[in-house]
């Protein structure tokens, strides 16, 4: 075996404890580290097993994921953060290059911090980070987490049907090809400033966008307001979209040559005033066998034109998205 240098710290040493400072520059190897304590020209005896030297903490590499400065918690990876057999008082901590970390929970693998401390002005730092757990450490600060600011929503306010199935909200910091696996996208929506929530699916989420499905019916002329979770931020609720009634088709039934090649429909609220970008109306007819295809040649407030083809003979039914 080989003999470790040790002096012992003189403030140290109780009837129970003694502790030992290892000469600089001086390694140890992993496994057994025996014992044999000299005072007062008396021996311990025969050497005893007191520690096990172990691998120090690591940080992944590469795991540096999206966080959001109003971001109450987050994950650190890596590898033996916690070993099978800790001395009873050992603690793990973690080093921050901006905030605190405080530990909630850990495994051998991950860490789970509390974190304080960062503002808006931290956004588009890099959060490194330095374990520390049975006396060694990660070494290096290592990447932890790439801060970003919280999601935003954008002023802009479109029109939305009442019966619409989905409503898209426009802001940024929703998503994006850096964020954490554990990441849970929320959506909040409210028609009565953030007192009563309306249940909400997220779809398809981008940066900018993120589509909600909805299965609730609007109340016309109320204000829809959004508020998205990501990356561990909170955005402020922020008007997403106006109700307005459904488009109404008001069209008397008419005799129409099943070789005509334009189809007039009258009605209602097929364009609104703050419309969504571009949001050009969609015709769908529909017969007992047949669909004809209605493609949209021109259209306002009250009366759509398209190209027609497909027709057959009987009724022909119009609805209007």
């Amino acid at each position: 075996p080989t003999t470790v240098p040790c002096t012992i710290v003189p403030t140290a040493p109780t009837n129970t404890i003694a502790v030992c400072a290892l000469d600089a520059g001086f390694n140890m190897t992993l496994g057994a580290v025996y014992a044999v304590l000299t005072l007062n020209g008396g021996s311990s005896g025969t050497r005893i097993q007191v520690n096990n030297v172990v691998k120090a903490p690591v940080i992944q590499e590469g795991t540096a994921y999206d966080l959001a400065v109003g971001a109450t918690s987050f994950t650190i990876l890596g590898s033996f953060f916690k070993t099978s057999n800790p001395d009873p008082v050992n603690t793990v901590t973690v080093t921050l290059s901006i905030g605190t970390c405080n530990i909630t929970s850990y495994t051998a693998a991950q860490i789970v911090c509390d974190i304080s401390g960062l503002s808006d002005t931290d956004a588009g730092s890099i959060l490194t980070g330095v374990v520390y757990t049975n006396g060694g450490n990660s070494g290096t600060p290592t990447p932890v987490a790439n801060l970003i600011a919280n999601p935003t929503i954008s002023p802009t306010m479109y029109d939305l049907a009442r019966d619409a199935p989905y409503v898209t909200i426009h802001g940024d910091g929703f998503f994006g090809p850096n964020v954490a696996p554990w990441n849970v996208l929320g959506v909040e929506l409210s028609q009565d400033g953030g007192v009563n929530v309306l249940p909400c699916t997220p779809l398809n989420p981008s940066k900018t966008t993120v589509t909600c499905q909805l299965t609730t019916l609007l109340t016309v002329g109320s204000i829809i307001q959004a508020r998205v979770t990501s990356n561990g931020g909170k955005s402020e609720w922020g008007n997403a979209a106006l109700a307005v009634p459904e488009p109404m088709v008001y069209s008397p039934k008419h005799d129409l040559a099943y070789s005509a090649p334009l189809l007039t429909i009258l009605g209602d609220y097929f364009v609104t005033n703050g419309s969504a970008l571009p949001d050009v109306p969609v015709v769908y007819l529909t017969q007992v066998h047949d669909q004809p295809r209605c493609v949209v040649n021109s259209y306002n407030a009250t009366v759509i034109v398209c190209y027609i083809t497909g027709l057959a003979l009987g009724e022909l039914n119009v609805t209007v998205w």
